[in-house]
């Protein structure tokens, strides 16, 4: 893989909270409360029935159970994690990434608990967490991208999209991330059963089961990954962080970009 860095805007001045609430599991869970503790702050996290054995349980300095073993209920109930947070006096969410990492309701509703959300501004959520928005942006933008739909509201209309994109197609959840909920469909029998899947994936894993239709190229092709960096505070300064070269998996995540 090649990459660029351009320069790194540094951190001005230290957080202001002490302690941290991990919005998720697994193995990214155990990742940033490592982070934490090379930090010098506190890792505060949750684990639903399921995730009592789970590795990121041991890892977090304050393990906090939630009841249940649905996502819906545990690792997707912002209301329940905000007032965890504030019960355990914590300063800061971090979502990781899934689950509520792309949900600016849940940024929006941290802040007006006084609690600050470690990641996108919500309008920046809103305009690329979507990936039918984000879209529409980069196609408002004059960027190309590869033939597609927008939000499809049943399976009758994701059989017309694909008619008119051409098969294959890809299916996929407008919202999340990491390659979940998306589904690879070379014709409407394909298609048909993997729309209700999808949807109901894409509700359980994210809260919301909107699904577009995007054109599937299957040869190897070059993408480019650009990853950008904001202060959240004045003046605001953004920076492209990091370009890469892409995956085989990322080169099928997100928004396809013809380059």
């Amino acid at each position: 893989m090649s990459s660029t860095t351009p320069s790194v805007i540094a951190m001005q001045t230290p957080p202001t909270f002490s302690r941290v609430l991990i919005a998720n599991r697994g193995a990214i869970a155990c990742r940033i409360a490592r982070t934490l503790r090379s930090m010098g702050l506190t890792s505060v996290g949750v684990y639903s029935d399921a995730d009592r054995g789970s590795a990121h349980v041991d890892a977090l300095d304050v393990a906090i159970h939630m009841p249940g073993d649905r996502a819906a209920v545990t690792y997707l109930n912002g209301e329940a994690l905000i007032e965890i947070a504030r019960t355990n006096a914590v300063g800061a969410i971090h979502p990781g990434y899934g689950f509520l990492a792309e949900n600016p309701a849940f940024a929006e509703a941290c802040e007006a608990a006084g609690i600050v959300f470690l990641g996108p501004r919500p309008d920046s959520m809103r305009a690329f967490g979507l990936k039918d928005s984000a879209r529409m942006l980069a196609e408002f933008m004059e960027v190309p991208v590869l033939t597609g739909s927008a939000v499809l509201p049943d399976v009758d209309s994701a059989v017309a999209a694909a008619a008119r994109i051409g098969y294959p197609v890809m299916l996929k959840s407008t919202a999340g991330g990491g390659g979940i909920g998306m589904q690879v469909c070379a014709d409407e029998a394909s298609l048909r059963p993997a729309f209700a899947s999808v949807t109901r994936l894409a509700q359980s894993s994210f809260g919301d089961a909107g699904v577009i239709l995007e054109r599937y190229v299957a040869a190897s092709v070059a993408t480019l990954l650009l990853s950008g960096i904001a202060e959240t505070q004045p003046p605001g300064r953004e920076a492209l962080w990091q370009v890469s070269e892409g995956s085989p998996l990322k080169d099928i995540r997100g928004i396809d970009v013809l380059v």
